[in-house]
């Protein structure tokens, strides 16, 4: 049996790791914000605590300073994973679980998706494939358990989370003992990406980002302000720090500033557009009108990336960033809100494949380093426009009144508001405007850099 079992596990383990690193980002934000109920800690904290982890494990990583290769990588994400979904299941019958299961699942969506597609690039499994029937089971099942209410979404989505962790953990280690996956010693040099900067950094921004979540679901102004004020000081050392250290850069200036989008952008698409679509079209709406365009650009942006960079081998970012304008000025006209969902998500996922592929070019950073890199100022631009936004409706909000219970109920939205349709349309065309600048600085350094 036991036999049997890992022979199972080794045939469909590539699959289930498919499917868990590309939902453990965005199902458990959903299940774990469904828990909170705006009035208790405990109810509020296992979204906070997860959200943070999930943003800042990879700076985490990134501050150890023995190198950590991607297999152990690999595993432990497996592991923390599993131990989280096990807590989950056990949430409803104790609520404290939920805040352990938080902080793992977190780490887990943290490093999941970097050691997986390491892996998969640098030691492929070509004796086994990806079986899509299975990743079709998955998703679905997981997509139901999102649908339903109560504990049961909550024990089908962790428990098929649960069953799947359980098969990538006894892949990993199948095809460890078959030597299919290596454990290679990192190079002593590799050390200098290493510092206990990003410890702190990790430290800082994952309580500021506990801090921010809290008062927002729990409409508090004074852990919002403590939030925005330390962040505002950290982007003040972070511009500083960038100014005196940008000709150090490890990857060419035009690479970061596309991964920096790129994060940007994936902030943009699911925590912006949540606030976006509940504050206008009222609590509800978000499922139709962006989580299902959401998920379908990521699947057909992984069905298609393949093929479309076979025909458009030479700048195919290029096109990616047209693509990603037109999603753009679609967001401008509400009728089409939902194909600028859809044409967003879709050309961040082709970008983020494109990035993965160009970060593996550059040989003169760690085999197992560079997605970590990538993931690390992507996660930077995911963080910083986040926190402009939210400065930027705080700014909005007091201009219209000295109270601040607008800008709480806009942060924390139960149903549509009045006063939301031009707060977040101004917003929207501000971020926009942001998004477009960084897009043209890119085709200027490129057409600076050729002539």
């Amino acid at each position: 049996m036991k036999v049997k079992l890992h022979q199972i596990a080794y045939e469909f383990g590539k699959s289930t790791l498919l499917v868990l690193s590309n939902t453990v980002i965005m199902v458990p934000f959903l299940l774990f914000l469904g828990l909170s109920d705006g009035r208790t800690e405990t109810s509020v904290l296992p979204f906070a605590l997860y959200y943070a982890c999930r943003i800042l494990g990879v700076f985490l990583i990134r501050a150890i300073k023995n190198t950590i290769s991607s297999l152990e990588l690999l595993v432990a994400a497996l592991s923390v994973g599993l131990l989280g979904s096990i807590l989950a299941l056990f949430g409803p019958l104790l609520p404290i679980f939920y805040l352990f299961s938080g902080i793992l699942i977190g780490l887990s969506a943290s490093w999941l998706p970097s050691a997986n597609v390491t892996l998969n690039h640098f030691q492929p499994n070509k004796e086994k494939k990806v079986y899509y029937p299975v990743v079709l089971v998955g998703l679905l099942a997981l997509f139901w358990g999102l649908s339903l209410s109560g504990n049961a979404g909550v024990w089908l989505s962790f428990g098929v989370y649960t069953v799947f962790y359980i098969i990538a953990l006894l892949y990993a280690r199948e095809a460890t003992l078959r030597q299919i996956l290596i454990n290679r010693a990192m190079p002593k040099e590799s050390s200098v990406l290493f510092s206990k900067r990003e410890f702190w950094i990790f430290t800082g921004l994952c309580l500021l980002l506990i801090v921010l979540r809290s008062g927002r679901l729990l409409d508090s102004a004074l852990s919002i302000n403590i939030a925005l004020i330390g962040f505002c000081i950290f982007f003040l050392l972070l511009i500083y720090k960038t100014g005196k250290e940008y000709r150090n850069y490890q990857v060419p200036l035009p690479l970061n500033i596309l991964t920096f989008l790129n994060g940007a952008v994936g902030n943009f698409l699911f925590l912006f557009g949540s606030l976006y679509v509940v504050n206008i079209f009222g609590k509800g709406s978000e499922t139709l009108l962006l989580y299902v365009p959401y998920a379908l650009g990521m699947v057909i942006a992984l069905g298609t990336f393949g093929k479309l960079s076979k025909m458009v081998s030479k700048n195919f970012e290029h096109y990616i960033l047209i693509g990603l304008f037109i999603g753009f000025i679609a967001m401008l006209f509400p009728a089409a809100l939902s194909v600028g969902f859809f044409l967003l998500s879709y050309t961040h996922f082709l970008l983020n494949r494109w990035l993965n592929n160009q970060y593996f070019l550059e040989n003169h950073i760690p085999e197992d380093q560079r997605i970590l890199l990538k993931n690390t100022t992507q996660k930077k631009g995911s963080l910083i426009h986040q926190f402009f936004l939210v400065i930027l409706m705080f700014i909005i909000t007091e201009k219209q009144t000295t109270s601040q219970s607008l800008f709480l109920q806009l942060m924390n939205p139960q149903s549509a508001h009045l006063s939301a349709s031009t707060i977040f349309h101004l917003m929207s065309e501000i971020s926009i405007i942001g998004f477009l600048i960084l897009i043209v600085s890119y085709f200027y350094l490129k057409y600076r850099k050729h002539h």
